[in-house]
Order: structure tokens, then C-alpha cells, then sequence
């Protein structure tokens, strides 16, 4: 009965623990294509609002020059964008590393935690089982050392009663010599 009861709590353990890995994934997938959709459109406006910029950075240059100026003018607008663009990726390049080694954090603790609590259970376990073991050993001595100490006690009140006897035969065996001298 005790090995059924702790066989369930196992089993529901186990059946919890994979219950929860599984709305974690998918609240953690959820999270990504959410994070993902939003950045994506964040740098689509931003990437947007940069043409625009170079759009009419590039017309209003080329309007009022010619030739050396406007390149030089468009090669530094599009150093620009290439740093800015070289910016934001490696922020967001950070930001992920964070959360990965923050998602690495938390998954190394629910394992440890789920390991943990396994050890405890497996070592209650093997406490119980133990004493029961000792139990049954000590049971045995017990009835081994009790059944020693009747026969011991047996042969101790035999001899007790044989000697007894003994005295009283030599003390009636006297009388009776004396008596027949």
C-alpha cells in the first residue's frame, strides 16, 4: 500500500513536471514570436523612416550639388545608416544573450530543484527501508537472545532445583545415619 501511495506521488510528480515543461515551452514560444514580430516591425518602421530620411537627404542634395559632393554626402549618410543598423544589432545581439543566459539561469535551478526533490524522495526511500531492514534484523537478535535467556534460565533453575534436592537427600541421609547409629 505504502509502495503504491509513493509510486503515485512519483508518477504524479513526474506527470506535473512534464506538464509544466510543456505550457513553459509553449508560453516561451509564444513569448519569442511575439518579441519577434514586434522587433521585426520596429526595425521595418525604423529601416522606413531611414529611406525616408536618405530619400530626402539624397533629393535635396542632388538638387543643390553636383558630382564630388553629393557621393561624398550619400557615402556618409550611408556610413551612417551602416553604423546605426551595426548599433541596433549588436544591442539586440546583447539583449538576447542576456535572455538566453537568463533562460539558462532558470532552467538550471528548476533542474536542480526537480533533482533535488528526487534525492529527498529516493533518500526517505532508502531511510524507511533501512529501518525496516534494521528492524527485522534487531527482531531476530531479540527473539534469538530471549529464547538463550529461558533455556539459560531453564537449565539455571534445574541445576538450582537438582542441587537443592541434593543438600536435602545428604541432610535426610545423614539423619538416617544418625538415627541408625
Amino acid at each position: 500500500m505504502i509502495k503504491q501511495e509513493q509510486a503515485a506521488v512519483i508518477i504524479q510528480s513526474f506527470v506535473r513536471r512534464f506538464l509544466a515543461q510543456r505550457l513553459r515551452s509553449r508560453v516561451m514560444s509564444a513569448v519569442v514570436r511575439i518579441q519577434s514580430t514586434l522587433r521585426g516591425h520596429i526595425v521595418r518602421e525604423h529601416i522606413q523612416k531611414l529611406r525616408e530620411a536618405v530619400k530626402r537627404v539624397e533629393s535635396v542634395y542632388f538638387a543643390k550639388k553636383v558630382g564630388k559632393t553629393v557621393r561624398q554626402e550619400f557615402l556618409r549618410m550611408r556610413f551612417a545608416a551602416i553604423t546605426l543598423q551595426s548599433s541596433y544589432r549588436a544591442v539586440k545581439a546583447r539583449k538576447l544573450v542576456r535572455e538566453l543566459k537568463a533562460a539558462v539561469k532558470i532552467q538550471s535551478a528548476y533542474r536542480c530543484y526537480v533533482a533535488r526533490k528526487s534525492y529527498k524522495t529516493l533518500k526517505k526511500a532508502v531511510i524507511i527501508v533501512q529501518s525496516n531492514m534494521k528492524m527485522s534484523i534487531l527482531r531476530r537478535k531479540y527473539k534469538k537472545i530471549l529464547k538463550s535467556t529461558l533455556v539459560i534460565q531453564a537449565r539455571y533453575r534445574a541445576w538450582s532445583v537438582a542441587k537443592q534436592q541434593q543438600h536435602e537427600y545428604k541432610k535426610m541421609k545423614m539423619a538416617c545415619i544418625t538415627i541408625q547409629s
